[in-house]
C-alpha cells in the first residue's frame, strides 16, 4: 500500500468516460464520475489495474471486487418528493450513438475540476444550478470501521431545495439515519430522507433545504464486504 493518497484519472466501467479513481494508504478506494458528478464505486485491497489502448491515460478498473453505485446525476431540483430521477442515457450494440450527450449539462451540473490538499486528497469542484460544491472525501481503517467519511460543502446564492441521491438498490433502513445494502452502509445527516421504491429498485434520497450562503452536510460509507 501507498503512504500517500493516489489519484488516477481515465475511462473505467465503474467511473465512465472522465472517471477518477482515489487511492487511499490503508487500501480503501473509490472512484468518482466528474462527467455526471457523482460517487460511483468503493473497493478496499490494491489500487486500480490500468490499459493502455491509444493516446493518452490508460483506462483503469479497479483491481479488488467493487460495490458499484449508481452513475446517474446526485444532485437535482425534482418537482416533487415523487418525482422521476433523471437516468443517464445508456448506449448499447443496438444504439451505440448517445441519445443525450448533454444530459449532466441540461440537469445542471458542471464539473469545475480538483484540488489536491498536502497529503494528496482531493476536493472535487463543481456546480448544480448556481450552488457550488467542494466535495471532500477521507478514509477510516480502524477495528470498528472500514470506509469513508465525505464532506459535501454546498454554497447557495439564495434559499432553495436539491435532492441529493446517496444510495440505489436493495435499500433498507437498518436504524435512524443509517440505510444500507448487503454490502454497504451509509450514514446519512438527520435532514428530509425519502426512502423511494420496492424491493431491488429503491432509492436514497436527500431533500436539502439550503439556506443562503455556506452549509455542510456528511455522509459516511461503511464497506461490509
Amino acid at each position: 500500500m501507498a503512504d500517500r493518497t493516489r489519484v488516477y484519472r481515465g475511462r473505467s466501467r465503474v467511473a465512465g468516460y472522465r472517471g477518477i479513481a482515489v487511492g487511499f494508504p490503508g487500501g480503501v478506494n473509490y472512484a468518482f464520475n466528474a462527467q455526471n458528478g457523482v460517487f460511483s464505486a468503493l473497493w478496499q485491497g490494491e489500487f486500480v489495474s490500468v490499459y493502455w489502448g491509444g493516446q493518452g491515460a490508460g483506462n483503469f478498473n479497479p483491481k479488488g471486487r467493487a460495490i458499484e453505485l449508481a452513475q446517474d446525476v446526485a444532485f437535482y431540483r425534482l418537482a416533487k418528493d415523487d418525482a422521476p430521477w433523471p437516468l443517464r442515457p445508456v448506449m448499447t450494440k443496438e444504439q451505440p450513438v448517445n441519445p443525450d450527450p448533454l444530459y449532466p449539462r441540461n440537469r445542471g451540473y458542471q464539473f469545475g475540476g480538483y484540488q489536491l490538499d498536502k497529503d494528496g486528497v482531493p476536493t472535487f469542484l463543481y456546480r448544480t444550478g448556481a450552488v457550488t460544491i467542494e466535495d471532500t472525501t477521507h478514509a477510516v481503517v480502524d477495528n470498528r470501521l472500514t470506509g469513508l467519511v465525505r464532506t459535501l460543502r454546498l454554497n447557495a446564492p439564495k434559499m432553495e431545495t436539491v435532492y441529493f441521491r446517496v444510495l440505489t438498490g436493495k435499500v433498507q433502513k437498518l436504524a435512524p439515519s443509517q440505510y444500507g445494502t448487503d454490502r454497504i452502509k451509509v450514514r446519512v445527516p438527520e435532514t428530509s430522507i425519502l426512502l423511494r421504491g420496492h424491493g431491488e429498485v429503491r432509492e436514497l434520497l436527500l431533500k436539502l433545504n439550503l439556506p443562503k450562503g455556506k452549509s455542510e452536510w456528511g455522509i459516511r460509507y461503511e464497506l461490509l464486504r
